[in-house]
């Protein structure tokens, strides 16, 4: 299954070496009142600041590149503080500084701070992320589902967003064959046919079939071999006519090709 690659965003695309001094002000900031309460934070260099959308999700994620060969894998949340976030001026564009805080593992008493460099208007999308070390290694925070009032719980995956759609899309693959081979022959038919609603679509189809059978005999009766039987797809398409009005209502592709063993990999031989 294609996976759509990742579209940049309107969003900034900053190399944030110059920027993350200009930051540093304000992580120490943030460093110092955890502190008081207890908790040792530790700042982190960004290195690079970035947005994409992967695929057809309408969520936009942020990328951070981090200078530090810290095990990523190892976080279990984050703490967005745009409330914290400081004005920056970068080559004449206002930008946001926002404070992320970082939760390792065994995170109680010790954190990591970064400042994640955005356009003011996406301030509110801070949602999802992609941490990146020096090493290159990343890995992907999501929110996860909490009750009201809990605190914002996350889920940490390893690697990045494009690699965790490509997994998922193998998964969902992966269930949907094994349902198949358990579904009887009249099941599987019967899933595969269509009409009703996408009737404009069939009578489409049918018209094009009907084109395709009259260009092979006019190539036959030019002594030009053309056996639709070849076309497996073409060759199993199955109509079903109005008896009343004698139009097309309906398409199904028939059990000789259904009941195949190989039946998905003529579907992605046949995909363009």
């Amino acid at each position: 299954m294609a996976v759509t690659p990742a579209q940049p965003s309107s969003a900034a695309d900053v190399d944030a070496a110059e920027l993350s001094k200009l930051a540093a002000g304000s992580l120490e900031r943030v460093a110092e009142a955890r502190r008081q309460s207890g908790v040792r934070v530790l700042p982190l260099s960004t290195c690079r600041c970035s947005r994409a959308i992967h695929g057809d999700s309408s969520e936009t994620f942020c990328y951070v590149h981090l200078l530090t060969n810290y095990d990523l894998s190892k976080v279990t949340g984050l703490e967005v503080l745009t409330q914290s976030a400081e004005d920056i001026d970068y080559a004449d564009k206002p930008l946001l500084a926002v404070p992320v805080i970082i939760t390792p593992l065994q995170g109680k008493d010790v954190k990591f701070v970064f400042a994640y460099f955005c356009c003011k208007a996406e301030r509110d999308s801070l949602t999802h992320w992609c941490l990146v070390n020096s090493k290159g290694d990343a890995v992907t925070v999501i929110p996860s589902a909490s009750g009201p009032g809990a605190t914002p719980a996350w889920s940490v995956l390893p690697g990045r967003p494009c690699e965790q759609q490509t997994a998922a899309a193998a998964g969902s693959q992966h269930e949907l064959r094994a349902l198949w081979l358990c579904m009887p022959l009249a099941d599987k038919v019967q899933v595969v046919s269509f009409g009703r609603d996408l009737r404009e679509l069939t009578a489409k189809c049918h018209a094009a079939m009907c084109e395709l059978r009259a260009a092979s005999q006019r190539l036959a009766a030019l002594g030009m071999r053309t056996d639709l039987k070849d076309c497996v797809l073409v060759s199993s398409v199955e109509f079903f006519m109005c008896e009343r009005t004698h139009q097309v209502k309906g398409m199904t592709f028939g059990p000789k090709l259904i009941g195949r063993a190989d039946l998905w990999e003529v579907m992605e031989r046949a995909l363009p």
